[in-house]
């Protein structure tokens, strides 16, 4: 690796602490991780534009009677963070609930519209809501 370290790159990350105890975990790692990138945990709006690129990416929509609460919910989850917030983790986590509880909801309708297929109410999202 020495011969070829302009060659090499190695990305490692995690939360601060873990990652200061991991550098400091052996003398010869903090010599060789040289380049350190702090990224600022994302605010409310940022986890209701990471929901809705979700979304789009795989052809969903949100009801727009479900947004005040989504974003109110957002904007509590960014207020009372603690360490080891997950961010964009826990907007992912979000959106496969939601998914989840759409389809489940959604099983018995014999009679399904594609727009019902692809919008997640505020009944499938509040109980996602909940559990974040």
């Amino acid at each position: 690796m020495e011969d070829h370290r302009d060659e090499l790159v190695v990305i490692v990350a995690g939360y601060d602490e873990l990652m200061h105890k991991f550098i400091d975990s052996n003398p010869g790692l903090r010599s060789r991780f040289n380049k350190y990138f702090h990224f600022p945990d994302y605010n409310g709006d940022e986890l209701m534009r990471i929901l809705q690129r979700f979304c789009d990416t795989n052809g969903y929509a949100l009801a727009q009677n479900a947004l005040p609460a989504l974003r109110r919910r957002l904007n509590e989850m960014y207020a009372r963070r603690e360490a080891h917030f997950g961010n964009a983790r826990s907007i992912r986590n979000l959106f496969e609930r939601a998914i989840n509880l759409q389809a489940t909801r959604l099983v018995a309708d014999p009679e399904l519209t594609d727009e019902e297929l692809a919008t997640l109410t505020l009944e499938d999202l509040r109980p996602a809501l909940e559990v974040m």
